[in-house]
């Protein structure tokens, strides 16, 4: 690698210090860090937002072995488990032999064996000094940790316990800047694939292009255990071929760092080292891209085996989307879809008018279509509470978009007013004044979006009126009104010149 691909996000500081002042400019920088230290100890902080009793609380809670406190699976609030529940899934899912081996060598012998096969890849492409140290700026050796978020929305266990989604926290870890250079170099042409999607607005986007949603149908599916359940041979063969169309220049350097964080995931898990055998990470950076390019390959064939029966396709990660013709041969594509992946297992929903697909509830009525915001029934609504030392931008900041997103997800006014009503119950509840609220509400007007038309949602709200005058100090205050009430904006006109 050269100088022209060197990338400023993984320069690593040399540490270099700058040649010194005269003594007379060093000595006035030294009295301004003294008084800038004074002048910060000296102001008044905030108050807690937590009584001395809640503090202690949560201190007694983490200092208690008998339960683990983590969150849940699919952000369904926190769960507070018995730790004797908690390690027995755990250790469950690692006496798999077939997916993690547990290690008995010591993890110098591991760390030598990761730091040769690093040096060997740098070496074979010739990667130039200040990137060779961006990928080992996590040398000496730090193992992964391992935990599970408890799915709370799923079946339980015999035993009466939830079962766990595994999670292997990678930062910090040895391979993460490999996985983060991956993952820089590939989202970039991931993008070119109009079937991987990264938010449901996608979804409304590639729907409005049909001209009718006659005689058509829906079909959802999801991939179990995707992460885990892919070849590593055949998921460092996806990254090559799409590479290779997309033309990459460090294709080669690429695939060789795949294949090398794939290859080496180990993490820790109640004091032992454990070496995961197949699969990938689900918290290493590059899993999500990664875990795209390795079914797109995958699914080319059968899109285009019945690209006459299939009017839209649409992937985020695991979770597919489909609309058919009502004259589609169904069974046969449920078998064609990544049929040369005996170790990927789809679940299928029955073809219908309607479905659910993230967070859209979608419905076909006639030769159109209308579709509305999806909440889950167990979704706890931990917003953030008004009582946190969070600045009020923030707060401000997370209301709005989630109007907006309302707006966008949301063809039906009845349907639109319900959930901003809900969504203004819940804030409520969370301690928000109503005084604050009715502002934002009102900033972010209900907005119903149109399946025929080519503007989105957020555009159509931010539609304002405007009122050009010359300038009066009094007028500042009639501005705000007007913005409240009907999302009105003064603008001044510039002053005539005096000379």
């Amino acid at each position: 690698m050269n100088s022209r691909t060197y990338i400023p996000k993984f320069h690593l500081p040399t540490g270099r210090q700058p040649p010194k002042a005269s003594p007379a400019v060093e000595a006035t920088l030294l009295e301004l860090q003294t008084e800038a230290k004074l002048l910060h100890r000296s102001l008044q902080r905030r108050p807690r937002n937590l009584s001395r009793s809640q503090q202690e609380t949560i201190r007694c809670l983490n200092d208690n072995q008998q339960i683990v406190i983590l969150d849940a699976d699919k952000g369904l609030g926190t769960v507070v488990l018995d730790a004797k529940m908690y390690y027995a899934e755990a250790e469950r899912q690692l006496a798999d032999a077939s997916t993690y081996e547990k290690l008995v060598t010591e993890s110098r012998v591991v760390e030598n064996d990761i730091t040769r096969q690093l040096d060997s890849i740098i070496d074979r492409h010739n990667v130039s000094g200040k990137d060779r140290a961006a990928l080992t700026n996590c040398f000496p050796f730090k193992p992964a940790k391992f935990h599970l978020l408890p799915k709370i929305h799923k079946p339980f266990t015999a035993e009466g316990q939830p079962k766990g989604r595994p999670i292997v926290s990678s930062i910090g870890y040895c391979t993460s800047p490999a996985s983060r250079f991956v993952d820089f170099h590939v989202k970039g042409d991931i993008k070119t694939a109009k079937t991987i999607l990264s938010n449901s607005g996608q979804v409304v986007d590639e729907l409005r292009k049909q001209d009718t949603f006659e005689n058509s149908l829906f079909l959802t599916a999801d991939v179990e255990s995707l992460y885990t359940n892919m070849s590593w041979n055949r998921t460092v063969d996806a990254v090559s071929r799409f590479l290779e169309d997309v033309e990459h220049p460090l294709s080669s350097l690429i695939v060789d760092l795949v294949n090398f964080v794939l290859r080496n995931n180990y993490f820790v898990f109640d004091g032992n080292v454990y070496h995961q055998l197949r699969g990938m990470a689900m918290g290493t950076p590059m899993a999500v891209n990664v875990a795209n390019l390795f079914l797109h390959m995958h699914e080319k064939s059968a899109l285009t085996t019945f690209r006459d029966s299939i009017k839209y396709f649409g992937r985020y990660v695991d979770d597919i989307q489909l609309l058919v013709q009502h004259s589609c041969d169904i069974t046969s594509l449920k078998s064609c879809l990544y049929s040369d992946l005996p170790e990927i297992k789809l679940t299928w929903s029955d073809a219908a008018k309607n479905c659910v697909f993230l967070d859209l509830s979608l419905s076909i009525h006639g030769s159109s279509l209308e579709f509305s915001t999806f909440q889950k029934p167990r979704n706890a609504y931990l917003y953030i509470p008004f009582s946190s030392d969070h600045p009020r931008s923030c707060l401000r900041a997370f209301i709005k978009a989630e109007l907006l997103r309302y707006n966008r997800t949301n063809t039906n006014s009845v349907k639109l007013q319900h959930v901003r009503n809900s969504f203004w119950t819940r804030l409520r509840a969370r301690g928000y004044p109503q005084a604050f609220l009715h502002t934002e509400f009102c900033n972010v007007q209900p907005c119903c979006a149109n399946t025929n038309s080519k503007h989105s949602a957020v555009a159509a709200s931010r539609c304002e009126l405007m009122f050009f005058t010359k300038f009066h100090p009094q007028l500042l205050m009639l501005e705000k009104l007007l913005k409240i009430s009907f999302r009105a904006k003064i603008r001044f006109l510039r002053s005539p010149k005096l000379f």
